[in-house]
């Protein structure tokens, strides 16, 4: 109310679909990696308008409107290995649309970097991969007299490997003043409602032991 200001998403939609296993046979029984992979998808849609009392339901309001649609699909399974391994592998694959983009051009004469709004379909995508090892090691203690019959001591070491590439394919590059070495990076994407493309490659390595 102070600051008269309104921010709205309106509509908002969220879809959500429980995994299924597109591989696996009919009588239900998954016996091997592939017929244990399993596919889920999500999707998020959002219309969302940031806007003052002054432009209330007016021109203004839509024109600064930001709209976007994510989805989000999943991939994973799980084998044995060895008997006492189980290898899990996983990947994703997200695809995001926007309905605008961004562009910038450099302005020689007034010396200052002009950028413009363009409406229409606009989309990136991005995906990721990794895999883990883990295991279950068990110790066992019995007493033969007392109450307390056994104690079981457990372990779960795994290691895990993840991989994202770098999207700077969706990056430019443009003059932004009169010193031809001076360059701004930027992606027609910025302000997007659901981010921007990752620049930097990931290459992750992680162990963990739970006790």
């Amino acid at each position: 109310t102070n600051t008269e200001s309104i921010i709205m998403s309106l509509p908002s939609a969220q879809l959500s679909m429980d995994r299924i296993y597109p591989f696996a046979p009919k009588d239900g029984a998954k016996k091997n990696m592939l017929q244990n992979t399993g596919l889920t998808y999500n999707f998020k849609g959002d219309y969302r308008i940031d806007t003052s009392d002054e432009f209330f339901f007016k021109k203004e309001m839509f024109d600064t409107a930001k709209s976007g649609i994510q989805h989000d699909v999943n991939l994973s399974t799980n084998t044995k290995i060895m008997k006492h391994f189980t290898l899990s592998p996983s990947a994703r694959y997200k695809e995001v649309w926007y309905f605008n983009k961004i562009n910038r051009i450099y302005n020689n004469i007034n010396d200052e970097v002009v950028t413009d709004t363009i409406k229409g379909f606009n989309a990136f995508r991005e995906y990721s991969v990794g895999a883990s090892l883990s295991t279950t090691i068990y110790g066992d203690i019995a007493f033969k007299k007392g109450r307390v019959q056994a104690i079981r001591h457990t372990m779960r070491p795994s290691i895990s490997y993840g991989y994202t590439p770098d999207f700077s394919t969706y990056y430019d590059e443009i003059q932004q003043s009169s010193d031809p070495q001076d360059i701004l990076e930027y992606t027609q994407f910025e302000g997007g409602i659901y981010g921007t493309p990752g620049r930097n490659l990931s290459n992750s390595l992680g162990i963990s032991i739970a006790n």
